[in-house]
């Protein structure tokens, strides 16, 4: 007989399940607006601006004249 009232009064309140319920949706609308967001708006346009720097002449080492 223990275990039956055990049991019967391990079950959730109604305020319980409709705390996570709402939980839970709140949750999927958010991620569900997120993907719907990202979707409509266009990306954002980048422009990449390339610089050349002209090329020095190579550096020379200076030898000692060998007579």
């Amino acid at each position: 007989m223990e275990a039956r009232a055990t049991l019967r009064e391990g079950r959730m309140s109604v305020g319980v399940m409709m705390a996570l319920l709402a939980l839970a949706a709140t949750f999927l609308l958010g991620v569900g607006g997120g993907y719907f967001v990202k979707a409509v708006t266009s990306p954002a346009v980048t422009q990449t601006h390339v610089i050349t720097i002209p090329a020095g002449t190579p550096k020379q080492t200076i030898l000692p004249n060998e007579s």
